[in-house]
C-alpha cells in the first residue's frame, strides 16, 4: 500500500526581510550569496531523490518559509528550473507557493503561472493595526501621517498661463508631466519613530517621504528662487550665490531651499539640482541627469524627503544624481519591504 501512496512534496525557502518575534519557522533574512548556494544545494538534495519522486507520484507541491516571494526574481526562476527539472509535474492536483504582497512583482507572478502554480497562499497575522505593531516584524506600521492626491492633469491654457506669469517656457519634460499625467501630485508620509530607531547609522537622517509638484508648487519655488538671489545671493561673482542663478524652481523644501531645474546648463532638458540657502552639504548637487530621470530615480530608491541631507546617501557621484542601484538604496529598499 505505502508504495503506491502518493507524494505530498514540501520544499523550504528560509529566508525572509527580517525575523519576526512571534515566528518559529526556520527563517531569517540573509545575504544574496548565501541564497545561491541555499538554492545550488537545494538543486543537488533535490536531484538526490529524484528516483523516489519518480517511484512514487506526488499530487501536491508546496514551496513555503520564510518567504519565497522575498528570493529576488531571478532567484526565484532558478528555483522554479530546479523543480521543473527533478519533479514531474503532469500529476500535480495542486501546487502551492506561498507569497508577501511586500515581495511579490508582476514578473514572478509570470514566474509562477510557467512553472505551473496552481495557487497563491497570502498570509495575514492580523487586521488590527494595534495587533500588527505590537507584533513588531515586517508588518509594523512603516509611515504615519500619511497623504496623497493626484489631481486631473492641466490644460493647456493652465500651463500657458504659468509660463506667462513666470516669463519663461517650461522644459518639454516638465511641461509633459503637468499635461499628461497631473496638474498637482502631492505625497507625504513620515516613518513611525519605532522604525527611524532602527535604521543604520548612514540612513539615519532619513525621516519622511514628501514630495509635491504643481503648478502653484512651481510658481512658489520659483518666486522664493528669485526673492533669494535679490535678497541674499546676488553676487554672480561667487560661487555658492551663481549656483542660484539661471535656474527654475520647481519645488520647495521646508527649510526655505529650493528643488530646480537647471535651464543654463540645457534648457530643453535641464537637469535637476538642489540649492540650499545656508551652506547646505548638497548645495548644487545634481539631483538627477533630467527631470524625468530625477522622478523615476527617486520611486526606484524608495521614496524619501526633499531636504538635502535624505536625498544625500543615495548620491554617490555630486554630478549623476539619485543613484538607485548604490549600497545605501538597496540597503533602505531592505528595510522598508520595497522590490524593484
Amino acid at each position: 500500500m505505502m508504495k503506491n501512496k502518493k507524494l505530498g512534496i514540501y520544499i523550504h525557502i528560509p529566508f525572509c526581510a527580517r525575523k519576526c518575534n512571534y515566528c518559529d519557522f526556520l527563517s531569517a533574512p540573509e545575504t544574496r550569496e548565501t541564497k545561491e548556494r541555499y538554492l545550488s544545494l537545494l538543486d543537488r538534495e533535490m536531484r538526490l531523490y529524484k528516483e523516489i519522486v519518480s517511484a512514487r507520484e506526488a499530487d501536491t507541491l508546496f514551496i513555503g518559509g520564510g518567504t519565497p516571494s522575498f528570493l529576488e526574481t531571478d532567484l526565484t526562476d532558478k528555483l522554479l528550473c530546479s523543480v521543473k527539472k527533478w519533479i514531474p509535474s503532469e500529476n500535480l492536483k495542486e501546487f502551492t507557493i506561498e507569497c508577501n504582497p511586500n515581495s511579490v512583482t508582476e514578473e514572478k507572478l509570470n514566474l509562477y503561472k510557467e512553472a505551473g502554480v496552481t495557487r497563491i497562499s497570502l498570509g495575514m497575522q492580523s487586521a488590527c493595526d494595534e495587533e500588527l505593531k505590537k507584533l513588531a516584524g515586517i508588518y509594523r506600521k512603516l509611515f504615519e501621517d500619511v497623504e496623497c492626491s493626484v489631481e486631473a492633469c492641466a490644460k493647456e491654457d493652465e500651463v500657458c498661463e504659468l509660463e506667462k506669469t513666470l516669463d519663461l517656457k517650461l522644459p518639454q519634460p516638465l511641461r509633459q508631466f503637468l499635461l499628461n499625467y497631473s496638474s498637482h501630485l502631492n505625497l507625504s508620509a513620515f516613518l513611525s519613530d519605532d522604525f527611524c530607531e532602527e535604521l543604520p547609522e548612514e540612513l539615519d537622517e532619513i525621516f519622511s517621504a514628501c514630495f509635491e509638484l504643481s503648478l502653484e508648487e512651481i510658481e512658489r519655488a520659483e518666486t522664493s528662487r528669485r526673492d533669494w538671489v535679490e535678497n541674499c545671493f546676488s553676487d554672480e561673482e561667487e560661487e555658492y550665490d551663481r549656483i542660484w542663478h539661471n535656474k527654475l524652481g520647481i519645488m520647495t523644501v521646508a527649510n526655505g531651499d529650493v528643488i530646480a531645474l537647471d535651464i543654463k546648463q540645457d534648457k530643453e532638458n535641464p537637469p535637476v539640482v538642489y540649492l540650499s540657502h545656508d551652506d547646505g552639504e548638497g548645495h548644487g548637487a545634481v539631483l538627477g541627469k533630467d527631470f524625468d530621470t530625477f522622478l523615476m530615480n527617486l520611486v526606484k530608491i524608495g521614496g524619501c524627503g526633499n531636504e538635502d541631507w535624505q536625498m544625500l546617501p543615495f548620491i554617490t557621484d555630486p554630478v549623476s544624481g539619485i543613484d538607485p542601484d548604490c549600497e545605501n538604496a538597496g540597503k533602505y529598499r531592505e528595510l522598508i519591504g520595497f522590490e524593484l
